[in-house]
């Protein structure tokens, strides 16, 4: 059956154009009045035919940075580009809402990129877990200076050795003594941690070697998922994970935006 849906190209703005400047613009080109106006706006062609081109905005982070190409909050806002100018995501798309979005919602699957820095400890991303936000990585590049031989580490879940350490010692009640002792050893780390993050704190050898021994200990609960590049690797609610250092992945978020930081 032949598609006989009328294609739509428009442009929109954020600013005021009085009528006189609309039509003074038209003039300039009349064969081609619609490029005349998105060159002048600075703004893209939508084309219900064609796909958006996404500009990644990057936002730094402590272990690295952030790519966005979906993100829409207060940190940001990413833009559809092309050889005319730039337009704010959100206006993009609803412009010609029934034919770009269909009956799909106008809250956009969160699409990035996450690349942190290859340095161990300083690239590792926060311990989190959601309440009803999934994630999906794809991995794209790992770093062989920090993993060489080409299979890195994503922390995720509870270890399976924990996990057998305290079905032995603990019988039925394994998962409640197992997460005491887990949240205890995060304190213990989370306490000295703040002690260094001070500006005053003067940060003695002993303190450093503190907090690499608190942190390797509760760090253990947690188990290791070995990813190579091509790896896809999805976290559902309430799963813990931390993205390592030197690992590249594209992510994909439902959204839904929250964070619950177990440990950083």
């Amino acid at each position: 059956q032949q598609n006989t849906e009328l294609i739509k190209r428009g442009c929109v703005w954020k600013d005021r154009l009085s009528t006189q400047n609309l039509q003074e613009i038209l003039t300039q080109n009349p064969d081609a009045p619609l490029e005349s106006v998105a060159r002048n706006r600075q703004c893209v062609i939508v084309n219900t035919a064609q796909p958006l081109r996404l500009e990644v905005l990057n936002i730094p982070k402590p272990w690295g940075h952030e790519g966005w190409y979906t993100g829409v909050e207060k940190r940001g806002v990413v833009k559809a580009t092309d050889g005319y100018g730039k337009t704010e995501l959100p206006y993009a798309l609803t412009l010609f809402k029934k034919q770009l979005l269909a009956d799909y919602s106008t809250a956009l699957i969160l699409l990035k990129t996450l690349n942190p820095v290859a340095e161990d400890v300083v690239g590792d991303l926060y311990y989190e877990m959601h309440e009803e936000k999934w994630e999906v990585y794809v991995v794209t590049e790992i770093d062989k200076g920090a993993w060489p031989s080409g299979t890195g580490i994503i922390k995720a879940g509870l270890h399976p050795d924990k996990i057998a350490e305290y079905q032995q010692n603990h019988a039925e009640k394994w998962p409640e003594v197992l997460l005491k002792d887990f949240k205890q050893a995060i304190t213990e780390y989370e306490n000295v941690r703040r002690q260094i993050d001070e500006p005053t704190t003067d940060i003695s050898t002993e303190l450093s070697a503190q907090e690499l021994s608190l942190r390797k200990k509760a760090t253990e609960f947690v188990g290791d998922c070995s990813v190579k590049v091509g790896d896809i690797v999805s976290f559902p609610v309430f799963q813990l994970h931390s993205l390592q250092h030197g690992i590249k992945v594209i992510e994909f978020q439902t959204p839904h935006y929250e964070r619950l930081i177990v440990m950083f």
